[in-house]
């Protein structure tokens, strides 16, 4: 071996090693509280009403101080203290409350100005807050409802928003019980995360009490007040609900009806059952955006979530369908073992990105998923092979950007990484890591680290090392294919290289695993090197397929003879491999690695295609031609924005 050769192979070791994932220990967890005291039980009423602009509340924290500290500090913003008072061992102790707005923080000492003792204790304090017009905090969502206009409270408080509601300590590492009564207008519905316990009339108010929660990070506790209809059902023994304003309840049976079949699947996938005594899941009008998987009360936009026969289709269904199954499967994943800290957030989302799409294509197997979301990888094929792009776990992430890692690449790629270790891995010893990591880590926080321990444990693989090549660096490969006959025998060569979309300078070197297609014959490997060559017996008449279901999260790059055969038989391949050849061929020659006519060599072939590949295959040249037309329009249309300028400068 070469010695340039050597020192490649030791610089990818000390990347892999940079790249090392630790496993879950909250001291080391990154966040701006200081780890010495921890919340263990937050009980809270909340008085709130949906005609009101502000709120009050008031909540004793029991907390465990682990060492000895001169205040506690905790999450707090936009709230206005009222009371504060810290009991412990020594008695009651008034607390002074200093507010800092820059770190959305309340730092309270007591005003005899002795530390606080290790051991138990407990806060009592009191504050008034504001209800917010947008889907952040505590906010308002006015709608029609027969004719009236009304209105409810939702809550929305990931990633950064619960201490917009109570002061807490409000980072995904802290688990605390919250048990939750709510004050509010007689007449009006009131719902939370777990099942009611009881109701006292208080005049023109009524207090709604509620069970304990599980430990649980405190962007999941949830809040909704107004009037509401329900469609009730049953499935793995829990009691549903889809919940809706007023005269829309009829249009929660499509979700209903979804979510019977994906919490047994999810139950039987874990071997773990859903944590809580009900499953809601609410339809907020006007100012809902998107969907939270709060634990035990989901809220949607309500096209995310209702279906209305009378005018829907089946993309809708298909959209309705995958987001809820996307926020169940948060029931496990970021609920029942949440991501340690927001730069570990890609375990929630990524994974429940994965799951949805598992179950979706379970369920509904002629939508034909994977080629429809062909699309969406591209897209972020794009972008990762670009300059612009970042890894999937990226390093700290600050908590006033939480949201900048809520796009693309945590989403989309990361579940289709996730897709291709499962591929490489096998099914059943995933899901096998994937039972166990849940079972381990239930009710606590994890890492990266934790999960590829439980997964490489279950399949008997270095899956940590493999994994972290894929969500600790950016991009991602482009596999270089050749293939020739000799003496009965097919030689193949392969080889890896960055992929760049932008004709930007990238490094980087990838453990991939790979699927190829060779007759009739699949052979999986993982290609770790620069470069490797292997032998495989006979000489099929049809050529060879990398990446023939297209799960692999890379470019394929096939040498001329190679693609040449393949354009030739593009018909007779599977549909995923037909979009993944398109797709990477359109990609290799929109960064000028290939000419234009060998994509559009393969277009010419789509009117042979048949199967139910083909709507897929013909919705992407189309995306394709049109982007080429406007590409071509554009100097175009320069040339004539300029000519006036041009006019102009002559005649004067």
């Amino acid at each position: 071996m070469t010695l340039p050769r050597l020192l490649s192979l030791a610089l990818f070791g000390v990347c892999l090693g940079a790249w090392a994932q630790a496993r879950f220990d909250f001291d080391r967890t990154p966040g701006r509280l200081p780890k010495a005291v921890l919340p263990t039980h937050q009980a809270m009423t909340l008085s709130v009403d949906p005609d009101g602009d502000h709120f009050e509340g008031q909540a004793t924290i029991t907390l465990q101080v682990r060492s000895a500290v001169p205040a506690i500090v905790l999450h707090a913003h936009r709230l206005q203290a009222t009371s504060s008072v810290l009991l412990d061992a020594s008695g009651e102790r008034p607390l002074t409350v200093q507010a800092d707005e820059a770190t959305q923080t309340w730092r309270l000492q007591p005003a005899d100005r002795r530390p606080i003792a290790v051991g138990r204790a407990r806060l009592r304090l009191a504050w008034i807050g504001q209800v917010q017009s947008n889907d952040s905090g505590l906010f308002r969502a006015p709608y029609q409802a027969h004719g009236l206009a009304q209105r409810m409270l939702a809550t929305q408080l990931e990633a950064v928003f619960a201490r917009m509601v109570f002061p807490a300590f409000d980072e995904p590492a802290f688990r605390t019980r919250f048990e939750l009564s709510v004050r509010a207008p007689k007449g009006l519905d009131v719902l939370s995360n777990t099942t009611p316990t009881g109701r006292v009339d208080e005049g023109e108010r009524v207090l709604h009490r509620f069970a304990p929660t599980p430990p649980m990070p405190s962007y999941l506790l949830a809040l909704a007040v107004g009037r509401f209809d329900a469609l009730e059902g049953r499935a793995a023994g829990v009691p549903l609900r889809v919940i809706t304003a007023p005269g829309k309840r009829a249009q929660g049976a499509y979700a209903l009806a979804a979510t019977q079949k994906i919490l047994p699947y999810y139950t039987r996938y874990f071997g773990q059952p859903y944590a809580l005594a009900k499953l809601d899941q609410l339809a907020v009008p006007s100012t809902r955006n998107g969907a939270m998987e709060d634990w035990g009360l989901i809220s949607y936009a309500e096209r995310a979530l209702l279906f209305d026969p009378a005018t829907g289709n089946t993309d809708h269904q298909r959209s309705i369908f995958g987001i809820v199954a996307h926020e169940v499967a948060h029931q496990w994943f970021g609920n029942l073992v949440s991501a340690a800290s927001w730069q570990e957030i890609w375990l929630n989302e990524a994974f429940a990105t994965w799951l949805a799409d598992k179950a979706s294509d379970r369920f509904n197997p002629e939508w034909q998923l994977r080629l429809r979301h062909r699309r969406e990888i591209d897209q972020t094929m794009e972008r990762d092979g670009g300059a612009s792009t970042r890894a999937i776990r990226s390093g700290a992430v600050l908590e006033d950007r939480v949201f900048d890692v809520f796009d693309d690449i945590t989403y989309t790629k990361g579940g289709a990484v996730l897709g291709m270790l499962e591929q490489w891995i096998g099914e059943e010893r995933f899901r096998r890591g994937l039972a166990s990591y849940m079972k381990a880590r239930r009710l606590s926080s994890a890492t990266a680290g934790d999960l590829w321990f439980h997964i490489g444990r279950a399949s008997g693989r270095d899956v940590a090392a493999v994994a972290a090549s894929w969500t600790d660096q950016p991009g991602f490969p482009l596999i270089d294919v050749d293939a020739r006959c000799a003496a009965g025998h097919t030689r193949i060569e392969l080889g890896q290289r960055p992929f760049s979309s932008g004709g930007s300078v990238r490094s980087g070197r990838w453990q991939v695993p790979l699927v190829l297609q060779h007759g009739g014959r699949t052979q999986r490997l993982l290609l770790q090197q620069d470069r490797l060559t292997l032998t495989l017996p006979g000489c099929p008449t049809t050529p060879l397929v990398v990446n023939p279901q297209g799960v692999g999260f890379y470019r394929v790059a096939y040498a001329p003879a190679l693609m040449a055969a393949l354009a030739a038989r593009v018909a007779g391949l599977p549909a995923p491999a037909q979009i993944t050849l398109m797709s990477d061929t359109f990609a290799l020659a929109q960064a000028g690695l290939l000419p234009m006519t060998a994509w559009l060599d393969l277009v010419a072939a789509l009117p042979s295609v048949r199967g139910l590949g083909r709507p897929a295959l013909l919705a992407q040249a189309q995306s394709a031609l049109r982007l080429l037309a406007e590409a071509l329009r554009a100097p175009d249309r320069a040339r004539r924005e300029e000519r006036p300028a041009a006019m102009e400068h002559h005649r004067g």
